[in-house]
């Protein structure tokens, strides 16, 4: 959809489980070592990304939708974030591809 001149364009929020932020942590670690990574960490932390904390509904929900799907455990709290927040997933996980609780947009693809 096209705004018009003058219409406010609205920033969309960005969101990310405390739980994918670790997984974030030593992925990077493992690549780049644990003070770069733990920099990039800092830096995300700081910026426009809202970190979403563990809280025990959203463990159990995570827990739940790992009932259901054949998926890790860190990716239930991705799409246990989503839908908390009512918005979609972004990912390039394969093992989502049957979810059907949020609208998913994949990278990579």
């Amino acid at each position: 959809m096209r705004k018009r001149l003058g219409e406010e364009l609205k920033r969309p929020k960005i969101y990310v489980s405390v739980i994918n932020l670790g997984e974030v942590f030593y992925i990077l670690g493992r690549r780049v070592g644990e003070r770069k990574a733990r920099e990039t960490i800092e830096e995300i932390k700081a910026g426009v990304i809202e970190i979403v904390p563990v809280s025990e509904e959203l463990v159990f929900e995570a827990a739940s939708l790992k009932i259901k799907y054949p998926i890790a455990y860190a990716d239930g709290f991705a799409l246990a974030s989503a839908i908390a927040k009512g918005g979609m997933l972004l990912t390039g996980d394969p093992e989502l591809k049957e979810v059907k609780e949020v609208p998913i947009i994949w990278i990579g693809e």
